[in-house]
C-alpha cells in the first residue's frame, strides 16, 4: 500500500512559494497562479534547458519535486485528493480514483515546452486556471517585474539552498517557513517589518501591499 507523504510534499510546496515569491512571481496556490509557474519555467529554462546560473541550474530533481508539489497542492486544494508515495515518486490520488504525478509533469513540461502545459494539466484534473492575464509593466520605468535581477536571483538561490540542506538533515521532517502572497508595486523603501527581505533600490520591487 502506498505510504502517505503529505508532510514532505506540502513542505516542499511551501518552500517553492518562498522561492517564487522572492523571485517576483505570484504563488498563492490559486489555479490561476499556474500561469506564473509557466512564466517561471519559460524564464529559467528556455527551450527546456535550465540556465546554468539560474534558479534551476543546480539540484534540478529537488527543485522539480518542489514545483511538482506546488502544482499538486494547487489541484488538491481545489478538487481534493491524497498524496501517496508511488515507488520513488510522489503521486496525488484524486477523489474520482485517478492518480496523477505532478513532479513528472513538471519535468515533462521542461522537456517539451508548451506540449506539457501545466495549466492544461491542472484543468484536466478539475482545477481550471482560467485565461492567462498579462504581466503589467512598471508605471515608472516600463520594465516588466522579473526574477532575472541579481538581487532577486541571490535571495531565491539562498532559499533553494536552505530547503536542500533541510532535506539533507531530515528526510522525515521538514519544517516549512511561513509563506504568503505578494503583490508588485513600485517602491524605493529599504524593507518592512513584516518581511525579512530587504528591498532592492529600484523602482521595480516586490513586497507586501
Amino acid at each position: 500500500m502506498p505510504v502517505a507523504i503529505d508532510h514532505d510534499v506540502r513542505a516542499g510546496a511551501d518552500w517553492a512559494v518562498e522561492v517564487l515569491t522572492a523571485a517576483g512571481y505570484r504563488a498563492d496556490f490559486s489555479p490561476s497562479s499556474l500561469w506564473e509557474i509557466e512564466r517561471f519555467l519559460n524564464a529559467e529554462a528556455p527551450d527546456g534547458r535550465p540556465r546554468s546560473r539560474g534558479l534551476l541550474g543546480k539540484d534540478l530533481d529537488v527543485r522539480v519535486a518542489m514545483l511538482g508539489g506546488y502544482v499538486g497542492e494547487v489541484i488538491r486544494r481545489r478538487v481534493g485528493g491524497t498524496w501517496v508515495r508511488d515507488g520513488d515518486h510522489a503521486a496525488l490520488d484524486l477523489p474520482g480514483g485517478a492518480r496523477i504525478w505532478p513532479a513528472q509533469q513538471v519535468m515533462h513540461r521542461l522537456a517539451t515546452g508548451a506540449g506539457g502545459s501545466l495549466t492544461a494539466y491542472a484543468s484536466a484534473a478539475g482545477a481550471d486556471p482560467g485565461p492567462s492575464t498579462p504581466v503589467l509593466q512598471c508605471r515608472c520605468c516600463g520594465a516588466v517585474p522579473a526574477a532575472d535581477t541579481k538581487f532577486r536571483a541571490v535571495q531565491s538561490v539562498l532559499i533553494w539552498i536552505g530547503y536542500t540542506r533541510a532535506r539533507a538533515r531530515s528526510a522525515a521532517t521538514v519544517a516549512p517557513p511561513s509563506s504568503g502572497t505578494s503583490s508588485r508595486r513600485c517602491s524605493r523603501s529599504a524593507g518592512t517589518a513584516s518581511s525579512p527581505w530587504p528591498r532592492r533600490s529600484s523602482c521595480c520591487s516586490t513586497g507586501p501591499p
